[in-house]
């Protein structure tokens, strides 16, 4: 759960706070603690890409073991497919472009390698978005406060998480994604938070 956390939830994370006694410090790697169908959601945030494909299948089966039979999961994950074009629309601005055009494509190759291999909170994409002389503020709202379609494009979302030889044909489901909300908030204080939800379908 990172830093979003609520207190009515049970919230796991891999590292969490000494001083927050609501979030649970466990390897979500490992077996789930709790008992089959214990819960009514299950929800994780941008963490399927940064597993392997054999992690993933094993965290998502796990996943549903502990979701009560006629439960709802939700899921978020980058938007790969839509991050490369942004890209590459960036990178063609950012050769003839000004100091804000070379920000905003630095900004786009993080999000194209940062979530993968991000160790610690955040990240340099968090490093990057709190730094005090931003230059490009405005467009890295833009890019966390609209809506966006699934996560992950929807051909390697397929091949990560369905594997024919084992029991998780049914994860096929997850590709009926109703809708994605992702926004980036300022707080009062200046502090940043996001709010996230995204839906899916089970047929």
């Amino acid at each position: 759960c990172g830093s979003c956390w609520h207190k009515d939830w049970t919230n796991l994370d891999f590292a969490a706070s000494q001083n927050n006694h609501h979030v649970k410090k466990f390897n979500v790697l490992d077996k789930l603690p709790f008992d089959d169908e214990s819960f009514d959601v299950v929800y994780h945030s941008h963490l399927l890409e940064h597993l392997a494909r054999s992690e993933a299948l094993g965290f998502v089966a796990e996943t549903f073991r502990v979701l009560k039979k006629g439960g709802i999961t939700r899921v978020v994950v980058p938007d790969l497919e839509k991050i490369a074009r942004i890209y590459l629309e960036c990178l063609e601005k950012a050769r003839r472009g000004d100091e804000v055009d070379r920000a905003n494509h630095q900004w786009m190759l993080m999000e194209l390698y940062d979530q993968a291999v991000r160790r610690s909170a955040g990240g340099e994409m968090w490093r990057f978005m709190t730094k005090k002389d931003l230059v490009n503020e405005k467009f890295l709202f833009s890019r966390f406060g609209k809506e966006f379609e699934y996560a992950r494009d929807t051909v390697s979302l397929d091949d990560r998480l369905v594997d024919s030889s084992t029991n998780h044909g049914r994860l096929k489901c997850l590709l009926n994604l109703e809708s994605c909300k992702l926004k980036l908030l300022r707080a009062p204080d200046g502090n940043h938070f996001f709010s996230i939800e995204s839906t899916f379908n089970f047929n």
